[in-house]
């Protein structure tokens, strides 16, 4: 069920200037359902923001899944595919630790930070275990309870081995080396170890006691140490990855054998016959879409491999179904695939992410909503509560826009432009790409300009800029932007538009630079670089929104500075202020403050009201305009906390 959170302003009049002439001071409409929230997820369900370690426990039937970005951890039912909760972890060293569900219902979790080595019981939170080390790099739940755990502190040249007990009795083994991997197996704890520059071995230890049950390996593995992902194989031998290298190792034989094969390798998954999974989250043919290969003993590929969730390289096998289990960090799920046929069978929403919104001109109760790294496109109809949701399957939707009476969004992977029934979200038709295909995370943006009845949209991968016919898809303008395209294909930002000064400033924020663009002019009209805090940070990548909102349309607002339009010459930041999301005349501006975790009304930069619309730490929301005079409001929509909000802009 999605209830409808209900938001209101305060409703102090406003304070009369010092003559007592109150014409020109804005008003807060008063009606109380003037600021209204809608949340995209269920009552009391937190947000999971990007699932990362996925552990699997046959015999509870659960999965559990740490996040990059909160301190929570989805627990999702395998025989149901439901999400059954998302446990706030509260304080945590750090974020996306490693997972081991015990079959005793006990979670260990491995941190980068000390405390590095924690249990979390639902309704107990988390215990500190005690680890010696400060950061844990392997981690494997034992059979009846406990864990085995490996890590090391800033001051050690080797790692430490720690077996805890149920009752949390915690035993350091004697260990020299480099943990590189640990799995369980039907032998024992197979522990995959570096011991030199070339040198690895797989040690079998004694899951009761630590004990050293069996060796193989030798001297010239052709690995070096670093991350690595392990499983144990029914013939006896061991299946190794790295980012770019598959490797196996033969046993009793010792014999290493290795190629070069994929992109960012992580999870291995064995299979019957000495077959194995290794999940590669960047090895699918759209960029940033997981990849599952199968190989055999001799590193052989067998059979088809099939493309995975967006970005999934963690995961675990469901030895009573067979079912791989696994994350999608772009589309905020966990998605079971038949290792076989490579179909879907289960996919879970853990959160919802909002990253760009368009309000509907003839009812600016609707909000159209696009997700964050996201297949997502919905409808949230504040007035109502109600969602429509579509599920774009492998397209990356962006940038919604209205053109008139037609919905349009631009499909970040292909660099498509899809117009899609308003009411149902089903497409209705598709244009070509005008600037080529986006492997970058770097989001490309769409405005529409009504005058022009054309669309513009950016290219982060081509740098560049097109005005599209949205009937033909024909590109009428093409304009190369300022400055370098991004360098780093994989640093999160976006390329984004603002209708401002009569045309189109472009603002790649990887970086900051700006570039404006007359529709009528071939060259560019203009060129500058932002001032250096509304440069977007790689780990609030959707922090910043280039905005225009003055009567004028003189301004773009970068964050909380100020831009002129034509020149592209900025003033300083605001203080105190993250972002500024409306410039009215007469002095009062609508701002977004990230410590007060507030909308404010500033009047000459003093509070005059303030909406407390539940955004959280992650920054800015998207927003969008809809409305006239004094219908005239602002969509809001949250990133970790999948809330689309209305605040009424101020009228006389």
């Amino acid at each position: 069920m999605f209830v409808p959170l209900l938001v209101l302003l305060a409703c102090d009049s406003a304070p009369p200037d010092s003559a007592g002439d109150t014409d020109s001071v804005p008003v807060i409409p008063r009606d109380p359902m003037a600021a209204i929230s809608l949340a995209l997820l269920p009552e009391g369900q937190p947000n999971l923001l990007v699932p990362i370690q996925v552990g699997i426990d046959a015999t509870t039937r659960r999965a559990f899944v740490s996040s990059n970005g909160l301190a929570t951890l989805a627990e999702v039912n395998l025989d149901l595919g439901v999400l059954e909760a998302v446990h706030d972890l509260g304080e945590v060293p750090a974020l996306h630790p490693l997972v081991a569900p015990a079959s005793d219902g006990a979670v260990w979790l491995g941190f980068e930070a000390a405390p590095a080595l924690q249990r979390f019981v639902a309704g107990e939170g988390l215990l500190d275990m005690g680890a010696p080390f400060a950061q844990c790099h392997a981690l494997v739940a034992l059979p009846g309870g406990g864990v085995a755990a490996a890590g090391r502190s800033e001051a050690a040249s080797d790692d430490q081995l720690v077996f805890v007990a149920p009752d949390g009795a915690l035993t350091v083994l004697p260990w020299t080396g480099t943990v590189m991997a640990m799995v369980m197996t039907t032998a024992g704890l197979a522990v995959l170890r570096a011991e030199g520059a070339q040198a690895a071995a797989v040690l079998t230890l004694d899951p009761a006691t630590g004990a050293e049950l069996g060796r193989c390996g030798s001297a010239d593995s052709g690995i070096a140490g670093g991350f690595a992902w392990l499983a144990g194989l029914d013939d006896g031998g061991f299946a190794f990855a790295s980012t770019t290298t598959v490797s196996h190792l033969a046993c009793p034989s010792g014999e290493w054998s290795s190629i070069v094969s994929g992109r960012e390798n992580r999870s291995v998954v064995p299979l019957s016959g000495g077959e194995f999974l290794v999940l590669d989250r960047l090895g699918g043919e759209n960029h940033n879409w997981g990849f599952a290969s199968r190989f055999d003993s001799t590193l052989t590929p067998t059979g088809h491999g099939f493309e995975t969730g967006k970005n999934s390289g963690y995961g675990a096998l469901d030895p009573a179904t067979g079912l791989l289990w696994m994350n999608s960090e772009g589309t905020g799920e966990l998605w079971a695939m038949d290792t076989f046929r490579g179909e879907t069978e289960s996919r879970v929403e853990l959160g919802a992410h909002v990253e760009s919104l368009a309000v509907d001109p003839n009812n600016p109760d609707r909000v159209v909503y696009s997700g964050r790294l996201s297949t997502e496109i919905g409808v949230a109809d504040l007035r109502s509560g109600t969602l429509t949701r579509v599920d774009t399957d492998r397209r990356w939707p962006v940038s919604p826009v209205f053109l008139g009476e037609r919905l349009f969004y631009l499909d970040d992977l292909t660099g498509e432009i899809v117009e899609i029934d308003r009411e149902s979200l089903a497409d209705l038709r598709i244009l070509p790409s005008a600037l080529g295909p986006n492997s970058f995370l770097t989001l490309a943006d769409m405005v529409a300009h009504a005058d022009r009845g054309t669309l513009f949209v950016s290219g982060p991968e081509s740098n560049e800029v097109a005005e599209v016919d949205p009937d033909t898809g024909a590109v009428l303008g093409r304009w190369t932007l300022s400055g370098q395209r991004p360098r780093d294909p994989d640093q999160p930002g976006r390329l984004e538009l603002v209708l401002a000064g009569g045309g189109v400033v472009a603002v790649r924020n990887n970086d900051g630079v700006l570039s404006r663009i007359d529709p009528d002019a071939s060259a560019l009209a203009a060129a500058g670089t932002a001032h250096a805090g509304a440069v977007k940070l790689t780990v609030r990548s959707h922090q910043m929104d280039a905005v225009e909102r003055s009567e004028d349309g003189a301004s773009v607002w970068l964050s909380s500075g100020r831009i002129a339009a034509d020149t592209l010459v900025g003033e300083a930041p605001i203080e105190g202020v993250d972002h500024v999301l409306a410039d009215e005349e007469g002095g009062a501006r609508l701002v977004w403050e990230a410590d007060a975790r507030r909308v404010a009304w500033l009047l000459e930069g003093a509070v005059h009201s303030e909406a407390a619309v539940p955004f959280a730490e992650w920054g800015a929301p998207a927003l969008a305009y809809g409305g006239e005079g004094a219908a005239a409001g602002v969509a809001l929509g949250t990133f970790d906390t999948a809330v689309v909000s209305w605040v009424p802009l101020p009228h006389p």
